[in-house]
């Protein structure tokens, strides 16, 4: 059995997955992974109402960054970082774990160990704090993501979501599938009165009106409680008609009532 370093991120265990003898298995844990949070709408899999609807542990700790009290700076303007992600899923989780390997052919997960900030904060921190043969072997490697972990940390509180915005590769994996998802956006054009308040509202910068399902929308349904008129709903099912409403969460059937 193969060890693989445990540090909270499903990436890591794809990306060290793929040379692994047994592939299959891990490769077949992540795709399912990827399917259960992207039927969820982008891991969220239940929108719940007391304000905790995230899946993912690190997007939830921004989240509550993100609160505390200071001046908000949007991320309009730097757009193009958000195409790094995929640059990092594509070099990171799949190249080089297939062009950098060890004597035994094995690749490691070069995101996990080298960028991802989330093991440290869920795993070296809490382990090394009760455990001093582990605090003692700790080095560069973890000065290094400690850096990255404090960096997030404050771009977290002045910035919304950078981590999920900028450099995540799960993020940019499961926005892939943002256009078939399980639950989907929905603009009904006749109620719409082009007011840009759902554009305004949005915390990652879409605009729902434009593009109902693109691929920086995590379904946080934001632009839904913003509009006046109804017009932004959730559809569920793939391509079908089911619909919710703003305010009941009720199914709603779409125009072919049958009248």
């Amino acid at each position: 059995m193969h060890h693989i370093p445990v540090d909270g991120s499903g990436t890591g265990l794809a990306a060290y997955g793929i040379l692994s003898t047994d592939v299959p298995v891990y490769i077949g844990i992540s795709f399912f992974g990827t399917l259960l949070f992207q039927l969820g709408h982008e891991g969220q899999l239940f929108r719940l109402q007391n304000g905790l609807p995230f899946l993912c542990p690190f997007g939830w700790f921004q989240e509550l960054l993100h609160k505390i009290p200071t001046k908000k700076f949007s991320t309009k303007r730097l757009k193009p970082l958000t195409y790094l992600k995929y640059v990092i899923l594509v070099v990171m989780v799949f190249l080089l774990p297939v062009l950098v390997v060890n004597e035994a052919g094995m690749g490691d997960p070069f995101f996990c160990k080298y960028l991802c900030p989330q093991g440290v904060l869920e795993g070296a921190i809490p382990l090394s704090l009760v455990n001093s043969s582990i605090r003692a072997a700790l080095g560069k490697l973890f000065s290094w993501k400690l850096c990255v972990l404090i960096t997030v940390v404050v771009l977290s509180v002045i910035f919304y979501r950078p981590f999920c915005k900028w450099l995540c590769p799960l993020g940019a994996f499961y926005a892939l599938f943002n256009r078939v998802s399980l639950l989907s956006m929905h603009v009904d054009e006749s109620k719409c009165v082009s007011c840009g308040k759902c554009a305004r509202t949005c915390p990652m910068d879409v605009d729902v009106t434009k593009t109902p399902n693109h691929s920086e929308c995590i379904r946080c349904g934001k632009c839904v409680t913003a509009c006046p008129t109804e017009a932004v709903r959730f559809r569920y099912a793939f391509g079908g008609s089911g619909a919710c409403s703003k305010l009941s969460q009720k199914p709603i059937i779409e125009e072919n009532k049958g009248e």
